[in-house]
């Protein structure tokens, strides 16, 4: 009785590529994967992370504008009731520096302290800027401090007689008055009456847009 073995030798051998197919292909989706998550991090999740991080800091900056808007406005509110207790100050201080040119103020006042001093005034001419018209703005009538002001100079020019003692008072009347003046240039001449002739050129100051 013959018995006939066949041993295939190897028959396992065909499995070993396989695998290692397998393997590889398992390789290339990691790398891809990879790949997918690090592109997805850098092109979606990385702008997007800047972008929060910038909005964050906006959202800081805004946070101390709002605090410091809301202390200058406490701030505002504190001098608005100053000034509504004080309407002496508030007179003071709009004799001081007025909102407005207000030519024939300026030559009222320059009269008035002539006359508290005996002087007589032979000439004055007072000129200034050309403002912003008010009259007739509804919206500069209506919110007198809302436009963007700046310091101006109304030119006053005087030509007074009077005795050295009248023009000395007339003198320390001008610098020492409410309104904020100052002399620019000063000369002082005989006259034909025997009193002395004062010729001034003054700056009287006031805000205005």
């Amino acid at each position: 009785m013959a018995f006939q073995i066949n041993n295939k030798i190897g028959t396992h051998a065909p499995l070993v590529p396989s695998v290692k197919k397998r393997y590889q292909n398992n390789m290339i989706e990691v790398f891809l994967l990879v790949l997918v998550i690090v592109l997805f991090y850098f092109f979606i999740v990385s702008p997007k992370r800047a972008d929060l991080n910038t909005k964050k800091g906006q959202a800081v900056i805004l946070r101390e504008e709002q605090s410091k808007l809301a202390e200058d406005l406490s701030n505002l509110q504190a001098l608005i009731r100053e000034l509504k207790n004080s309407p002496r100050d508030v007179e003071k201080l709009d004799e001081a520096l007025p909102l407005n040119h207000n030519i024939i103020r300026a030559n009222l006042l320059v009269e008035e302290l002539a006359r508290s001093t005996g002087v007589s005034i032979a000439d004055l001419n007072v000129t200034g800027e050309n403002d912003v018209v008010v009259a007739g703005n509804v919206e500069l009538l209506e919110a007198p401090f809302e436009p963007e002001r700046s310091v101006k100079i109304l030119d006053v020019a005087v030509n007074a007689l009077g005795s050295f003692q009248q023009l000395k008072a007339f003198l320390q009347k001008v610098e020492n008055n409410g309104r904020i003046m100052n002399v620019r240039a000063l000369q002082i001449t005989g006259s034909e009456e025997g009193l002395l002739n004062l010729k001034v050129n003054l700056e009287a100051y006031y805000y205005a847009p």
